[in-house]
Order: structure tokens, then sequence, then C-alpha cells
């Protein structure tokens, strides 16, 4: 988890610069959800080599493989671009 919450972080320095996340939390209704998924997408992308979710891969890697292995929450996987 420790692996994935940095590369969620790091999302969001390369991602949203200029964002504060905090700041926007606490002073505006700005919805954070599209933020915040961009920052999953970008951490589950550096994590999770390409290769691990191509069907002709052997062993193919469930789900759960997948969580176990590379630190990525389970209902987040499924952000990996194929």
């Amino acid at each position: 988890m420790k692996r994935f919450v940095c590369a969620h972080e790091l999302g969001h320095a390369v991602l949203h610069p200029e964002l504060s996340t905090s700041f926007l939390r606490k002073h505006t209704l700005f919805s954070m959800d599209k933020v915040e998924r961009e920052a999953n997408e970008f951490a589950v992308e550096l994590l999770v080599p390409d290769q691990v979710l191509y069907k002709n891969t052997q062993p193919v890697l469930t789900v759960n493989d997948v969580t176990l292995i590379y630190g990525v929450p389970k209902d987040l996987v499924r952000l990996k671009k194929t």
C-alpha cells in the first residue's frame, strides 16, 4: 500500500502541480473526484507493467494476483489501460 500511496502522490505532483488539494477541500466546493481518479490512474500505470494484463502472458494473473504482487488496491486494478 505504501508504494501505491507514493505513486498516487507522485501522480498529483506530476499531473496537478498547481493544485493544492487540501486547500481546495477546505475552502471550495471544487470536486476532487477527477483529480483523485487521474492520480489513481497514474499510480496504476506506473506500478503495473503493461505485459501483466495481456491475455497472452503466461501464467495469466488474476486481479487478486496483481493486488498482492504490485500493491495496487483491488478496486483500482480496473484503471489499468490495456
